[in-house]
């Protein structure tokens, strides 16, 4: 029984760190992606 609760205890872990990086690819993704418009604004400044 402790054995199985220590398994259900990682796998939820495991699950939320996936999770978690999974958040961090995508906001990467999102806001450090220069677009050609944004590139267009940040040369002029």
């Amino acid at each position: 029984m402790i054995d199985f609760i220590l398994n259900t205890l990682v796998y939820i872990l495991a699950i939320y760190g996936l999770l978690e990086i999974i958040k961090t690819i995508m906001y990467i993704m999102n806001y450090t992606n220069l677009s050609e418009d944004r590139n267009i604004y940040n040369s002029c400044s």
